[in-house]
């Protein structure tokens, strides 16, 4: 070990003495120096199975493009690349999301990066003429690494989402230390890059999971490790999750279930899970329960899936009788039907056979995904979200990272917007109503399907309180059914009651004017000066307050 430590000790010299002048690249010896010494063991393939470093505020991101979702601290920001530069800085047409513990548009220097920063930058393209072999896909970006002038100083074996994972800490001297993941996930060949400290990306990677066409999760395995299962009856089905002093889990090895039940989770393990199962974010206390409210067919695929702390989930069909007739896909997929978001607030008209993953609801952005029962994978049908961006800062987006994207305005169903089409077809309007930015997003934009949906959207109407002053005599005001009008006049006047043109229009109470129904209404006082009253009276003139309201 004294040996192996006074190496890791020249080799960091050796950097500081090729670098005068540079306090750069004093720092990146000394990371180095550490990160050999922290790796100097032999590695071995470690299980995912520790629960995450993250803070209680999460947020979870579903990418239909890359077929992976993931949790990050709410407090972080990402963003998806139509294209991205590969580790080596060449610009590329893979698609990428890129996740930072700081503001992309104003990064902090390298040299004012601490312990809390972190870049991660997730790459995927589908496996196509490229060697299939994981082993040897590796090995083509460590001789790529070697090619371009970069050292790899250390390798780790480890699982990412139960499927091989290679780490490779590279040493630049122009970047300092990149570490770059390497593993294949649902046929899709992942590379992560990563600057920064890699403790706070860990409890990230930890959480990636694949997702398909429609949201299944795919198996682990076709068959169960433990040979048999026990089938458990009931809905939902409860599962204890939690590892017994045998070191085997507590819910015994494996339990079977069909996809037509529920999951119940009861934390009775010796602290705390926060963890990732499939679509769904598992934060138990210890003793906490946990309902997956959903059928297992509607996110896992059939067979064998594994439990973090839990036994091996096996999914299987239910047998079917030999009588009972299969309905045609025409007869189930059924007529026209509305879907009502309250949360984003607005309402649209889906096909036979659409379905709705409404997952992305507990972010944020309330995204919801549209998509026909024969979706094809790693296609977005429709995706609508709420966007908070301002307009220089998607216009500054789509310069930095899409400046081929052309820029239209467009009209949605009455509502007026703008739209930004990729060369490769991608459609994603913006339109604002009232307070809110919708962002919607198409890989599909000709299908009749999608054009159907987005000629039936309506947005729903959030009530306001709109406060005229005296220097809105005269002003007219376009408002919605539900608004509210207060009036703060100057209290020098005394106001006579107000005439309302149209009382079906709006309507006063005590607490202000509220509006009732579609039309036009106009409001109408008369203010005299307290000082008239007074001797000798003063000489200022009475006012006629007016203003006109508009109902959509």
């Amino acid at each position: 070990m004294k040996k192996i430590f006074c190496i890791y000790f020249l080799f960091a010299l050796v950097l500081v003495s090729c670098a005068p002048g540079s306090e750069q690249f004093a720092q990146v010896a000394t990371i180095v120096a550490d990160s050999l010494t922290q790796t100097a063991s032999p590695t071995s393939v470690t299980p995912v199975s520790t629960p995450l470093g993250f803070p209680n505020a999460l947020a979870t991101y579903k990418s239909s493009s890359l077929g992976i979702h993931f949790s990050y601290p709410e407090v972080w920001y990402l963003n998806e690349l139509a294209d991205s530069k590969d580790i080596f800085g060449a610009p590329t047409q893979v698609p990428a999301i890129l996740l930072t513990s700081f503001e992309p548009a104003n990064p902090p220097h390298k040299l004012e990066w601490t312990e809390q920063t972190i870049s991660l930058q997730f790459r995927g393209q589908p496996i196509g003429t490229r060697p299939n072999s994981f082993e040897n896909w590796v090995e083509t970006h460590k001789q790529a690494a070697l090619a371009n002038q970069l050292t790899i100083s250390s390798e780790e074996h480890f699982l990412i989402a139960n499927q091989p994972a290679v780490r490779l800490i590279l040493v630049s001297g122009a970047s300092g230390i990149i570490h770059q993941v390497l593993t294949i996930l649902n046929n899709t060949e992942f590379e992560i890059n990563i600057e920064g400290n890699f403790d706070l990306a860990r409890p990230v990677l930890d959480t990636v999971q694949p997702v398909t066409s429609g949201g299944l999760k795919p198996p682990d395995s076709d068959t169960p490790a433990a040979g048999i299962c026990g089938d458990d009856q009931g809905d939902p089905v409860v599962i204890t999750l939690g590892i017994a002093p045998d070191g085997l889990p507590k819910a015994g090895r494996c339990i079977a279930v069909n996809p037509a039940q529920r999951i119940k989770f009861i934390n009775q393990s010796d602290g705390p899970l926060n963890t990732a199962f499939a679509e769904f974010h598992v934060d138990l206390p210890v003793g906490g329960e946990m309902l997956l409210d959903k059928p297992v067919g509607d996110y896992l695929a059939l067979g064998v899936h594994h439990l973090p702390f839990g036994p091996e989930l096996w999914v299987k069909t239910i047998p079917i009788p030999t009588l009972t007739p299969v309905p045609p896909v025409a007869t189930m997929q059924g007529p026209f039907r509305n879907y009502s978001n309250t949360e984003a607030g607005y309402s649209l008209t889906l096909p036979p056979g659409w379905n709705v993953d409404e997952y992305g609801l507990s972010n944020p952005n309330k995204e919801v995904l549209f998509y026909p029962g024969d979706a094809e994978p790693l296609i977005t049908y429709l995706s609508i979200s709420l966007d908070f961006r301002t307009k220089n800062q998607i216009e500054d987006f789509y310069a930095q990272n899409v400046p081929d994207a052309s820029l239209e305005d467009t009209v949605i169903n009455g509502y007026p917007g703008i739209k930004y089409t990729y060369n490769w077809g991608r459609v994603e309007y913006f339109i604002p109503y009232q307070d809110r930015l919708f962002l919607m997003i198409t890989d599909r934009p000709r299908d009749g399907n999608v054009q159907q949906i987005l000629g039936s959207i309506k947005f729903t109407p959030v009530a306001i309180t709109i406060e005229a002053t005296m220097a809105d005599n005269g002003r007219t005001f376009v408002m919605n059914v539900g608004d509210k009008l207060r009036l703060n006049l100057d209290l020098s006047y005394g106001w006579s009651a107000f005439s309302i043109s149209d009382p079906a229009v709006i309507a006063g109470t005590q607490d202000g004017f509220f509006v009732l129904e579609a039309g036009t209404a106009t409001l109408t006082t008369t203010g005299n000066p307290e000082c008239l009253n007074l001797t000798p009276p003063c000489g200022m003139p009475s006012v006629l307050y007016s203003i006109t309201v508009i109902v959509q």
